[in-house]
């Protein structure tokens, strides 16, 4: 079983008791904005269709894209730190736990959460080529390694999208991302 920090397991209570009354699918732009900035500490940046939050809890930023109607989140992605050195530093765990509070505030539901994501991520640690995805409550949950040539750590790519396909993700599996 996870153990989150206090503060993230209250924020993480409160936003599934929130989301599970109406799954994500239902949640509003603007509520998956506000509840995600609490969760991240981040401000939201962008118009729609594409805003980003910038946070040090993951690498770079979290996108989300909104759908036609401009209304409701069609695709959220970002890029979450897997390892750095030492392997059992504060950083490794602290972005673990974001990574799984993000997919329980979309999936808060999902019964196999913990076991499945751990096995992704610790995949995609280990293995360049490495991909999961699994379907969800009408979206896919996509997770591979990502090649990040900045000599920091090992990533991940994580999306969670209502798109019919995630091709868009692994068009190009030997890119770099700079």
């Amino acid at each position: 079983m996870l153990k989150f920090h206090p503060a993230l397991a209250s924020l993480l209570w409160a936003m599934s008791a929130c989301a599970a009354m109406a799954g994500w699918l239902d949640n509003t732009i603007s509520r998956v904005h506000g509840d995600l900035q609490s969760l991240l500490h981040c401000e939201w940046q962008g118009s729609t269709p594409y805003t980003i939050c910038p946070t040090r809890q993951v690498r770079d930023v979290v996108g989300l894209y909104a759908d036609a109607s401009g209304d409701y989140p069609e695709t959220i992605e970002f890029h979450p730190l897997l390892t750095v050195d030492p392997t059992d530093s504060a950083q490794n765990k602290s972005s673990h736990d974001t990574v799984v509070a993000i997919l329980h505030y979309f999936f808060p539901g999902w019964k196999d959460e913990n076991a499945w994501v751990s096995a992704a991520l610790k995949a995609a640690n280990d293995d360049d080529d490495a991909e999961h995805a699994i379907k969800l409550d009408g979206a896919i949950l996509y997770i591979r390694s990502l090649n990040i040539e900045d000599g920091e750590g090992s990533y991940a790519m994580v999306v969670v999208t209502r798109k019919a396909s995630i091709d868009q993700w692994t068009v190009d599996k030997t890119s770099i991302v700079k």
